[in-house]
């Protein structure tokens, strides 16, 4: 079985089209959880905020792979995740059991930052790496 390496998974076109669907899926699965009435919802950890974080931040890394890396990009995926996470909050009104929250969407603010923040400093550092 060949090697993938870091270089590849930030950089490769091909690459690119498999975040494509890792976005989407992610995207699917983050809109279904946080949509499921609240009765039924069950978060990744004990802290819901913390789950806004790590859901967003790994929804925008994964939309911010899914891209050539430009720096264009960082401010389209930033701002697209940020406007679905308030979307859901709005959605999240008429959801029985669950209510819509400024603080879920700052803490989807900080994890779309500290995603695109995370893949910046990665394609960054391996940039120039060989194939």
């Amino acid at each position: 079985m060949p090697s993938i390496s870091l270089h590849e998974l930030l950089h490769d076109r091909h690459w690119r089209r498999v975040w494509r669907w890792v976005w989407a899926l992610l995207a699917a699965v983050l809109g279904v959880a946080t949509l499921t009435p609240g009765e039924l919802a069950t978060g990744m950890t004990s802290n819901d905020k913390l789950d806004h974080l790590l859901g967003f931040g790994v929804l925008a890394a994964a939309g911010l792979l899914a891209l050539a890396p430009a720096r264009k990009h960082q401010l389209t995926v930033g701002l697209g995740t940020l406007a679905y996470g308030a979307l859901i909050e709005l959605l999240q009104t008429q959801v029985p059991g669950r209510s819509g929250e400024l603080h879920d969407v700052l803490a989807d603010a900080l994890g779309v930052v500290l995603g695109i923040t995370v893949v910046g400093a990665l394609r960054w550092r391996f940039r120039d790496a060989a194939h």
